[in-house]
């Protein structure tokens, strides 16, 4: 329980000292306030049951409300060559917007961001109503938090007049999650989003599933050959940042 922090002046404690209030009310207003209401009376008479009822525990204490934005990890779990699973979902849930035109400007604001932010997109999926992307980040100065406001604020301007939830949810994944046959797993996840949803039969089938890697322009996470790829170009980073621990 949450007790407030209002202090009850000495016209408030005459009310709990009626009849109408027991020992545990006085307990109540004593832990609120800072008072006992009487004195008099041995401190053993205000050791009472802390749950008072329910019509008079509205009076004395604080409700929360729910939570407005998703809880985040520390600035710093975003930072450097960390891998994070970014889900987005538009407001309502609105469709009518996952088009070639926009997945083509979708690619373009990935593209664009990488130059600023250091942050490489090894798989994605646009689904009708949301979508997901793996991120990678590629140097030490990557920031993953800097990056998605970034990509949110030129996606909702491609959107209008739809917009995305005011939050993304991401995962930050583990190192057990990072390793060859966990982040297989991962991204065979992310691309059969369509399958599971009966819009396709197969993941190859679905137009607007893809990667954003410019030094692996070619990369496919629907792909055989993509772990090998990726791996391949994500081992050869790590010299980069074995230079600069």
């Amino acid at each position: 329980m949450v007790y407030s922090a209002t202090r009850h002046t000495r016209a408030s404690a005459g009310r709990f000292r009626s009849r109408r209030f027991g020992p545990r009310h006085h307990l109540v207003a004593a832990l609120q306030g800072g008072y006992f209401p009487d004195r008099r009376r041995p401190l053993r008479f205000y050791v009472a049951a802390l749950e008072p009822p329910a019509k008079a525990w509205s009076d004395h204490c604080v409700t929360l409300a729910p939570q407005s934005h998703l809880p985040r990890l520390l600035p710093e779990s975003y930072r450097g060559g960390v891998f994070v699973h970014w889900a987005m979902t538009m407001v309502d849930r609105q469709r009518g917007w996952l088009t070639p035109d926009f997945h083509e400007n979708f690619r373009t604001v990935l593209v664009r961001a990488i130059a600023k932010y250091y942050v490489v997109v090894p798989a994605y999926c646009l689904m009708p109503d949301h979508f997901h992307l793996i991120a990678v980040g590629m140097t030490t100065d990557a920031d993953q938090q800097l990056w998605v406001r970034a990509i949110r604020r030129a996606l909702n301007q491609l959107l209008l007049p739809r917009k995305l939830q005011k939050q993304a949810y991401d995962h930050v994944l583990r190192p057990t999650e990072t390793n060859a046959e966990a982040f297989a797993a991962v991204i065979h996840y992310v691309c059969e989003n369509p399958v599971r949803a009966r819009l396709v039969g197969t993941a190859l089938a679905w137009p607007f599933s893809g990667a954003c890697v410019p030094d692996v322009p070619t990369l496919d996470p629907r792909h055989a050959d993509f772990h090998e790829r990726w791996w391949q170009y994500w081992n050869s980073r790590q010299e980069y940042f074995r230079t600069r621990a």
